[in-house]
């Protein structure tokens, strides 16, 4: 668990800044979702499954602060860490398209649990038409921060874990 405190600080900041600055920002086509962004860098990257560990930690911040039903996120970052954890950050050091294919499954899958997870807990809302909004305006933003955002975690994750050099 060499990442946790390395993850904590992250999501911490991912968290706050996602909460506050982007969600006060007039972004016309919906907001990037931070958190979600870290949780599934990190997955992709990383050579341990400590991935469910940032999704239960970023879960529970923006559960924290979050008035929506406390669990919702958690249960929604947990879903896209569990699937994006079956490739123990093998397949996506070597290609271009997948971490593209990866963020829209899991923004379809994070905002899916979650929507379904409000109405669930009683929340009256349209389901369909919230999820292809909120799904068609989040993946655009998405998709432009995957690789930044994918760059930055391999590179803490080359530092946590260096790659051996054999002689």
């Amino acid at each position: 668990m060499r990442s946790l405190p390395l993850g904590i600080v992250v999501l911490m900041v991912a968290a706050v800044l996602q909460s506050s600055v982007v969600a006060q920002a007039n972004w016309r086509i919906g907001a990037p979702d931070l958190v979600l962004l870290a949780v599934l860098a990190w997955n992709l990257v990383s050579p341990r499954n400590d991935g469910l560990v940032w999704a239960a930690v970023g879960g529970l911040i923006l559960d924290s602060m979050s008035q929506g039903p406390f669990g919702a996120m958690l249960l929604s970052l947990a879903a896209v860490a569990a699937m994006a954890s079956f490739t123990e950050g093998r397949l996506f050091s070597s290609s271009f398209v997948l971490p593209l294919v990866a963020i829209i499954v899991s923004t379809a899958i994070y905002h899916g649990v979650y929507l379904l997870t409000l109405f669930i807990t009683g929340t009256s809302l349209p389901l369909v038409s919230a999820f292809q909004q909120v799904f068609s305006n989040a993946i655009f933003l998405n998709l432009l921060l995957i690789f930044p955002v994918f760059w930055i975690a391999r590179r803490f994750s080359l530092t946590i874990w260096p790659v051996a050099v054999e002689n």
